[in-house]
């Protein structure tokens, strides 16, 4: 089942989209994390809205959608700058799932780019410098964030690339023959498998041992073949698939433009929703998984630490539990874990730890407030002994 449009889908969304140009803009909306609307106002066309979403997918639509937003200054800015403007162009970027925008209010000169891949970015530019981004990223090649130059990721547009740069890219690929033509060479999976199928190539075969040439001419062929969308059929006769190629598959439905039948094949299907996790609930789950691997008694840290207790108490743990804070905890006889706490307090037996645990003693001892803070039993205590002991009670 197609999960997201791929570039040559993109690629024929925007030649549609020209009639557009000179547009006025009426407001713009993020109703959901991930999915941008645009209302327009067409001299042709009318109140349209342009969908974005952002996971990958795109169309124009006459339904009301709502265009309210409580998603923050990045929408707030964005507003700003393009309501009531007119749209000057709207360009797909090197054959990429990537969309430009340009806006035009007075003499002040706007872009919003669109890149619909990963967890999705909005960019805002002026003259290529980036004003604002939806969420600040940094890949291998380049980074998105206020202030740097716009830098569209590395790709070749399979309309017009060059047969020197296509071989050049599918020879070079690391990846299977199927993976290379979708990825590296941008065809996208409904393409790539067409390919395979139609010359009887493996799509888990290596890309040094095809003929280039063949698959770049049949490649051409098919992008220049073009039919009316259609919504293509799996082998059980559910949808499967949109596209305005020839992909040779059953099909259930034609449509008079491309973005009617997106929006029906969108609107037909159950799409998992990707959760978008902000950076700082990305950081929670990190540090909590580090925690859960910590407490466990095969963690490194805590099989070093019952080495070291087996070395002070000279006593074999045979019996690992689970104390009250969750942390792994050896059984040992009383008499063992008097003579370990007598061992643990002459730092000169605790090897190479020796020195840190002298620095944490003797930070909390000068500082028994910060250790178990001013009204507990464990401060007064330490403080009473004059820096003698350190106390520190346990949770039954």
């Amino acid at each position: 089942m197609k999960k997201a449009l791929t570039g040559p889908d993109i690629g024929q969304l925007v030649k549609g989209w020209q009639s557009l140009i000179g547009s006025r803009v009426d407001q713009f909306g993020r109703p959901d994390l991930n999915k941008v609307i645009l209302k327009l106002r067409s001299r042709e066309r009318g109140t349209v809205r342009l969908l974005i979403d952002l996971s990958g997918w795109a169309y124009l639509t006459t339904s009301s959608l709502s265009t309210e937003s409580n998603q923050g200054v990045f929408v707030q800015k964005v507003r700003k700058l393009i309501k009531k403007s007119r749209i000057e162009s709207i360009e797909q970027v090197n054959g990429d799932r990537i969309l430009s925008i340009s806006f035009i209010r007075k003499e002040e000169k706007i872009s919003l780019i669109f890149e619909m891949f990963h967890k999705g970015n909005i960019i805002l530019c002026s003259n290529d410098k980036i004003l604002a981004v939806m969420r600040k990223q940094k890949f291998r090649h380049r980074s998105l964030e206020a202030g740097l130059s716009y830098q569209s990721p590395p790709s070749i547009d399979p309309f017009t690339v060059d047969f020197d740069l296509f071989d050049d890219k599918l020879k070079k690929s690391q990846r299977s023959l199927g993976a290379a033509l979708t990825i590296d060479c941008n065809v996208g999976g409904d393409i790539s498998t067409l390919i395979c199928n139609k010359l009887e190539l493996d799509r888990e075969m290596s890309t040094s041992d095809v003929n280039s040439e063949q698959i770049y001419f049949e490649l051409k062929r098919t992008l220049n073949e073009l039919i009316e969308p259609t919504i293509f059929l799996d082998g059980e006769g559910k949808n499967f698939t949109v596209s305005s190629f020839d992909l040779g598959m059953d099909s259930s439905q034609t449509f008079s433009s491309l973005d009617e039948a997106v929006e029906r094949y969108v609107t037909s299907i159950a799409v998992v929703k990707k959760e978008v996790k902000s950076s700082d609930q990305v950081r929670v789950d990190h540090q909590t998984k580090a925690i859960e691997k910590y407490n466990s008694k095969d963690h490194l840290i805590q099989k070093e630490l019952f080495n070291l207790i087996e070395n002070l108490s000279e006593t074999k743990l045979d019996q690992i539990g689970v104390d009250g804070c969750t942390l792994p905890n050896p059984l040992m006889p009383l008499n063992k874990f008097g003579y370990l706490m007598a061992n643990f307090s002459d730092f000169k037996k605790l090897g190479k730890l020796g020195e840190v645990a002298k620095k944490i003693y003797n930070s909390c001892v000068n500082q028994p407030n910060y250790a178990g803070g001013k009204e507990s039993e464990n401060s007064k205590l330490t403080k009473l002994l004059d820096k003698k002991v350190f106390f520190k009670t346990i949770f039954l």
